[in-house]
Formats: structure tokens, C-alpha cells, sequence
């Protein structure tokens, strides 16, 4: 027969007593807890106020310009991390939770810093390819890219050597001429009907709005990311007696290849629109 033991009131008091004490024999504090779901009634001092939004401004805007760092990009399987600062104050990148700035345009309003993390060189090491959306709008595109070699000594201290493509918008048809192959405008029909421009020692025909006085590069240069390789692809078009920018009929693609020291285009491609 099993024994019922009854332990008085008493000694249970004061084993509750010993349980709740901590190493010093002070009593040991406790949090409470509440499985309420109600909101509490008084808002605690350190929580902030809620974000209003200034007048004229819609809440992306506000928060574009006033949020001083922006998460733009991210490889986090290699804990890779890019942020920009507001009011295109630069880029800071996290790398092995080592933060490093760069004097980087951010991405416009919507975008988003497109990144890849691979060996491009073939030096056994990977690098860090950033892709940048600068300016976009009607008729235009205009992309920066950057890559950057990683260096990191005995001590783990690490450092970057940086190579890039700069398309800004006031200059980027002089960028773009010195690394990329130019087609030339041949000949124009008498009629002014259509024109033949020469690239690569091929000809096109292009149909025509009228006599075409040179060919030019449009304000669309974006690079891509395609099977572990960076393409870029340029606008082209016509400009006529009145037109203030190019009237484009084609576009030039070519494969990005970096060097370890620098870049070349390779595998070109034309293609009318």
C-alpha cells in the first residue's frame, strides 16, 4: 500500500522561499509576463512616436531623404551587405561584418543595388560585383558599375581594390566611347528615307524620319548579370537636323570581362529594334 505523505503548510512556505533565491541568498527578481492582447494603457516614455510624413511628400520620398542608411543589397549566405546613405551620401559595405565606404552614387528612387560575389578573373579568389541604377526615366537608363577585388591579411583586416564603369549622366557618352566600339554612319539615301550605318564590318539598313546627320549613342547603358557573367547593353540612334537626342533604331550588347586590372568587351552583338 502506497503512504500519502502531508507536508505541513508551513515547510512548504519556506521551500518556495529558498527556490526564489538567488547565489547570494538575495531574493531573485522576476519578470511578470501577461498573455494579454490587449494594448497596454500608457505608452512607455522610450518608445519613439509614430513617423509623420511633412507635407508634400509622399511617405517613400520622406523616408528616402531622411533615413540616413538604406539597405540596398544583399548576399547574406556570405554575409555581404550593401547600404547607402541619404541624400546620396555614399555607399558602405559590410563585408564579414567589417564595414568599408565608398564614394558610390545610390540607386535611384525604387531601385535596388543588383550584386554578385564570384571569381570573374579567374584568380582563384571571388570578387564582388555591384550593379547601380543612377538615373532612369523616359528614354533613359544609365547604370554604374563597380567591382571589387578583396585583400584581407594575415591579422584579417581586409581591403578592397575597386574597378568601374561610370556612365553619370553629364559625361557618359564620353565614358562610353572610350571602351566601346563605335558604329559609323556610311551613307544616307538621297531621299532621306533610310540611312546604312557600318558596324563590325556589317551593314544595316535603317529606315529613316528624314536626313539622319550622325549617329550617337541614346541615354541607355545597363549592365546585367547573367549566368555569373556582367553584359552590358547601349542604345543607339539617329540624330536629325532638329532632334536634341538620338532617335534610337538599335541597341550594341557585349560581354564585360575583367581583367584583374581593368575591363574589355568581347562577344559584341547589334541588333535593330
Amino acid at each position: 500500500m502506497k503512504k500519502l505523505i502531508i507536508i505541513p503548510a508551513f515547510l512548504l512556505i519556506l521551500t518556495l522561499f529558498a527556490c526564489n533565491k538567488g547565489e547570494s541568498g538575495e531574493i531573485a527578481e522576476t519578470t511578470p509576463t501577461t498573455t494579454s492582447s490587449e494594448s497596454p494603457a500608457t505608452t512607455p516614455a522610450n518608445e519613439p512616436d509614430e513617423p509623420t510624413c511633412p507635407e508634400g511628400k509622399t511617405l517613400y520620398q520622406w523616408w528616402h531623404d531622411e533615413t540616413i542608411f538604406r539597405l540596398y543589397g544583399m548576399i547574406p549566405e556570405d554575409n555581404i551587405y550593401l547600404y547607402g546613405i541619404a541624400e546620396n551620401g555614399g555607399m558602405v559595405l559590410s563585408y564579414k561584418n567589417e564595414g568599408t565606404y565608398f564614394k558610390w552614387n545610390s540607386p535611384v528612387l525604387y531601385e535596388l543595388s543588383k550584386m554578385l560575389y564570384y571569381d570573374f578573373d579567374g584568380c582563384g579568389k571571388k570578387e564582388i560585383a555591384v550593379i547601380n541604377t543612377h538615373n532612369r526615366g523616359t528614354g533613359c537608363w544609365l547604370d554604374n558599375l563597380h567591382i571589387l577585388k578583396i585583400e584581407e591579411n594575415d591579422w584579417g583586416r581586409i581591403a578592397f581594390s575597386e574597378f568601374s564603369i561610370i556612365t553619370e549622366y553629364w559625361d557618359y557618352k564620353d565614358n562610353v566611347k572610350g571602351w566601346l566600339i563605335e558604329p559609323s554612319l556610311k551613307s544616307v539615301a538621297q531621299d532621306g528615307e533610310s540611312f546604312i550605318i557600318e558596324f563590325l564590318g556589317k551593314e544595316y539598313v535603317v529606315e529613316s524620319f528624314g536626313a539622319a546627320k550622325s549617329i550617337d549613342y541614346g541615354e541607355v547603358v545597363y549592365f546585367v548579370f547573367s549566368d555569373n557573367k556582367i553584359e552590358v547593353v547601349v542604345s543607339v540612334g539617329a540624330m536629325y537636323e532638329d532632334s536634341t537626342s538620338p532617335m534610337y533604331f538599335a541597341a550594341i550588347a557585349a560581354d564585360v570581362i575583367f581583367t584583374g586590372d581593368g575591363f574589355k568587351l568581347e562577344n559584341y552583338s547589334f541588333a535593330m529594334y
